[in-house]
């Protein structure tokens, strides 16, 4: 049996046999089952907060970020020619809406959920960071409250690590 019935990572594959696909089930259950820190809020407005963020990135922030990663930085490498700038175009107004909603919400709490970090941040690192490095730094410097949100989580010593900074 595949991992992943998509065939697609991630999968994971826990010591007792258990499965599981899709990174956003992996962290939740990694988050309750491992040792140490919890990175879901308990409290029950934080905790809708990180739900709520969780989505937004997933629906609406790495779509549009995607596009311009694509273009920008992977779409060469893998043999798709010239970057299409109207769809790098629809990408950044699609990052900017996001960055404006997400703006005012960060000039009030230093994470996405309240003032912990939390998995919200933890689906939103990988886009972030790919998407600064695609020439998004610009646009991010453009909100002062996301670009202070996002100097806080890239600094942290686990995200220099996984980065290799």
């Amino acid at each position: 049996m595949e991992r992943h019935p998509f065939g697609v990572i991630p999968a994971f594959e826990d010591d007792d046999g258990f499965r599981l696909y899709e990174s956003r089930a992996i962290i939740r259950y990694l988050d309750r089952k491992l040792p140490g820190t919890s990175l879901t809020p308990s409290d029950v407005h934080a905790y809708a907060r990180m739900e709520q963020f969780i989505s937004v990135e997933q629906c609406y922030f790495s779509p549009s970020a995607m596009k311009v990663i694509w273009e920008r930085l992977f779409k060469k490498l893998m043999g798709g020619g010239a970057p299409d700038e109207a769809r790098i175009s629809d990408g950044l107004q699609g990052v900017e809406r996001v960055f404006g909603i997400i703006e005012p919400v960060l000039g009030k709490q230093q994470y996405l959920a309240g003032d912990g970090f939390s998995l919200a941040e933890v689906t939103w690192m990988p886009y972030m960071d790919f998407f600064v490095a695609a020439g998004g730094a610009e646009l991010v410097g453009k909100y002062p409250n996301v670009a202070a949100w996002w100097e806080r989580v890239r600094s942290r010593p686990s995200w220099k690590k996984v980065t290799g900074a």
